[in-house]
């Protein structure tokens, strides 16, 4: 017992000081939300579970696997109870967790940083990231003693924020931090040192002064040295490095705020533009559609219990608004086209990072870096494309000529789709879906429920619409909406949208909102203009063979018609639906309002894959973290592979070959090889090292010396005998592969004195294929007394 509580002392320090560090650099992580406090004080006390806890396992009698086990099983713990885990109840306790999480995420992924209060905490996200920064600083630094190692999750703790955010760390937080990591270096620079004896001799002419002491000052200069050296790297190596962009990981949306006509953030700027009063001009177009309308900017798919978002967007290079795009998902061949050319010119007052294009279309020439997303078809700005202001494009829109008989027989959604846009948070109030199915009471299919929930909210006598709303988001302001009485019932597109397409979900509809462009009005040159005041939201819902089809929830007073499908009987066409396109398609390069053929859409089949499962596959990603993979194997195979090349081309060989094949196998096992001695000196010294073959498992730490392999220490002695008659001898015979056997038993005999870990460095890390010829360590002479060091003339207390 004593002994454990000595090794607690030891330990304990150095596992304090890299928590404490770790947790001081997570101040760096205050700028991802206003709420820092709800993860910040929580991984204070992880920080000592995973500092204490590992101090006292690593003082206790294990084995470092089972140690590093238990210690990743009580932090497992730990953060389950913190996060709302329960004993009593473990199995719904966990779901409850899972959709903390996932909420978290959603608030990640729709809200920039720094993410307000009046979302769902990301605390459930950051506590576990935190407690696995803090579990791989505590793992290299306390348990494989590395804490140069350390400083890489440290790195990752430091940098995240800056990719993430975009903003410095606090200087305060730096220098604490380095002060942390340059504690950690000379704690183990100490705990190094502290394993060296007095040195040899009375007088002072007996140490090398050159050598270590038992004092700390090398230490401290060590720590210093290695310790600046990273901090003035990690201040000046920025300078010169790109920052990390990861919005590829969907960690954070783009929020949305900012003045003038400008879409970032759909819904959130819609809202502005249309409340502010001012109504601009935004966009001139010429066309041959006699009746152009709902010109569509982007797609809100995801819905988080605050508001529709777009969620996170891959940008696929190679996805580009150059020509020839593929229709929409789930559109069936047969569905008959009527195709419009469009030149749309954007003013310099539309400021918009998203492309307004007709939905479907199956062309477009934009110049610049736009990319379409193959689950929703709107289009994005990549990286080198500012904004929409003063940009012009053509499109050919290719709408579909829809039946409510087909809708209304059509096959239930594909699965992927049918779970990603029927997916509703937890918190949603039960009167959404209570009212959902009173309105839809006694239908019997999904297109007579989306018909009637059209009708419901376009009806007088039950809402009305006004840009003049009560204040408030959320749950909260969906219920107000949807109940009568004070500011209840009165809104405009957006709470009808996002009424009509939660309400679609609760039904089991795949639903989802386009934001984009009403109505256009005459322009004096025969052409149409869009203004602000016409920036309008509508929802849209899956059917099989039909794809997404858009609904006109709001009232007349704003949206005049609703889509003819939802006023046609539900019976079958006189004669079926021809398949040969309508009047008024065709395309040219130079008059937008000629009739001449229309370009050909992609075919379908190209984009089964990404679009009709419901997402796309970053194939580019994954070859290159395929190839890296290979690559790592490859490299971690590669030391193993030359180590067996080269024993068994020293085995066919001769003596001398033999000889260093047995010296390069005692420097893989860390036994070491003495240099300058003869044979037979090193023959002695190498014997007390072997150990006797076990009869069972392999033990921790086995036995090992004279007595234990006589069969090895015989063919040790003839290989000696060969290897002199050969150096010394006038004539002696020196077949190729004689000595192969003997070698091999000496190899054996070593490894059966040897530690597992040893046996697994010798295996994948060999240190003969990584040292040089004149780095050869002493060996200690019959594997039990120590050794004299004549660089330092101190006495390591090992072995």
């Amino acid at each position: 017992m004593s002994g454990r509580a000595t090794g607690l002392r030891q330990g304990l320090p150095m596992a304090l000081v890299a928590a404490a560090t770790t947790w001081v650099g997570m101040w760096s992580w205050k700028g991802f939300t206003s709420n820092w406090g709800d993860f910040l004080g929580p991984l204070l006390f992880v920080a000592l579970v995973v500092s204490v806890g590992g101090a006292a396992l690593r003082a206790a009698p294990l084995p470092r696997r089972a140690g590093v086990t238990l210690h990743v099983l009580l932090i497992v713990v730990v953060l389950w109870l913190m996060l709302g885990g329960s004993l009593l109840s473990p199995i719904a306790s966990t779901c409850d967790l899972a959709a903390s999480i996932s909420d978290a995420w959603v608030s990640a992924a729709t809200w920039a940083p720094p993410i307000p209060t009046t979302v769902p905490s990301i605390a459930p996200l950051m506590i576990p990231c935190g407690a696995l920064a803090l579990f791989l600083v505590d793992l290299t630094a306390c348990w494989l003693r590395r804490v140069s190692l350390a400083g890489l999750p440290l790195l990752a703790v430091y940098c995240v924020p800056i990719s993430l955010i975009g903003t410095g760390v606090s200087w305060p937080v730096f220098l604490a931090a380095a002060a942390g990591f340059l504690l950690m270096m000379f704690l183990q620079e100490s705990a190094h040192i502290s394993r060296w004896g007095r040195p040899l001799g009375t007088g002072a002419a007996g140490a090398d002064p050159h050598g270590f002491g038992v004092s700390n000052g090398a230490s401290k200069s060590s720590a210093g040295a290695v310790g600046s050296a990273a901090v003035v790297l990690a201040v000046i190596l920025p300078i010169f490095i790109p920052t990390l962009h990861l919005d590829g990981l969907g960690m954070f949306g783009s929020g949305g705020s900012g003045s003038g006509v400008k879409v970032t953030n759909p819904i959130t700027d819609m809202r502005r533009n249309l409340q502010r009063g001012k109504d601009v001009p935004l966009l001139d177009i010429v066309t041959n559609d006699p009746h152009p309308s709902y010109l569509r900017i982007a797609v809100l798919n995801q819905f988080n219990g605050l508001e529709w978002t777009t969620g996170s967007r891959q940008i696929i290079s190679d996805q580009l608004a150059n020509g020839i795009v593929p229709m929409e998902q789930g559109l069936a061949r047969d569905v008959p086209l009527k195709s419009y050319n469009y030149s749309v010119q954007a003013t310099s007052d539309f400021d918009s990072s998203w492309l307004p294009t007709q939905f479907p279309v199956s062309d477009i020439e934009a110049a610049g870096d736009w990319h379409w997303d193959a689950t929703t078809m709107d289009f994005i700005a990549g990286s080198d494309q500012p904004t929409t202001a003063g940009a012009t494009w053509t499109m050919v829109s290719s709408q579909p000529q829809l039946t409510a008989y087909s809708m209304a027989h059509s096959l239930q959604a594909p699965l992927a789709i049918q779970n990603a846009f029927t997916a509703l948070p937890t918190t949603l109030p039960p009167l959404v879906s209570q009212l959902a199915d009173r309105v839809t009471a006694g239908d019997t299919t999904r297109l007579q429920k989306a018909i009637d929930l059209q009708r419901w909210f376009r009806s007088t006598g039950h809402f009305r619409y006004s840009l003049k709303t009560a204040s408030g988001d959320g749950n909260s302001a969906l219920t107000t909406f949807l109940t009568r009485g004070k500011g209840g019932r009165i809104g405009y597109c957006e709470q009808f949208a996002s009424a009509y397409a939660v309400m679609a979900r609760s039904l089991d509809i795949p639903a989802r909102v386009a934001v984009g462009f009403l109505q256009p009005s005459p322009g004096p040159n025969g052409d149409w203009v869009y203004s602000a005041h016409d920036l309008h939201a509508w929802p849209e819902l899956y059917f099989r063979g039909s794809g997404w089809v858009r609904f006109e929830p709001t009232p007349s007073i704003r949206a005049k018609t609703t889509p003819i499908y939802t006023r046609e009987p539900l019976t079958r066409p006189n004669g079926g639906p021809k398949k040969s396109q309508g009047p008024g398609g065709g395309k040219t390069a130079t008059d937008p309002t000629s009739g001449q053929s229309v370009k050909k859409p992609h075919d379908q089949t190209t984009t089964s894959t990404s679009s009709g499962s419901g997402f796309h596959v970053p194939w580019v990603p994954l070859l290159v973290g395929l190839v890296v993979l290979v690559l790592l194997a490859v490299l971690a195979l590669l030391p193993r592979s030359i180590r067996r090349a080269r024993r068994t081309r020293r085995l066919a060989g001769h003596a001398e070959d033999a000889w260093a094949e047995l010296r390069d196998s005692a420097i893989d096992l860390g036994v070491g090889w003495p240099s300058r001695r003869s044979p037979q000196d090193t023959g002695r010294l190498l014997v007390g090292w072997f150990g006797a073959e076990p009869d069972g498992p392999p033990p921790v730490r086995p036995a090992r010396g004279r007595g234990l392999a006589p069969g090895a220490e015989d063919a040790l002695d003839r290989v000696v005998g060969a290897l002199e008659r050969v150096r010394y001898a006038r004539a002696a015979s020196d077949e190729p592969g004689a000595l192969a056997e003997d070698v091999r038993t000496c190899i054996a005999a070593l490894e059966h004195g040897s530690t597992r870990s040893a046996l697994r460095r010798a295996s994948w890390m060999p240190r003969s294929v990584f040292a040089r010829d004149d780095a050869e360590s002493a060996l200690v002479p019959g594997g039990r007394a120590s050794e004299t060091l004549v660089t330092g003339g101190v006495v390591d207390h090992v072995g």
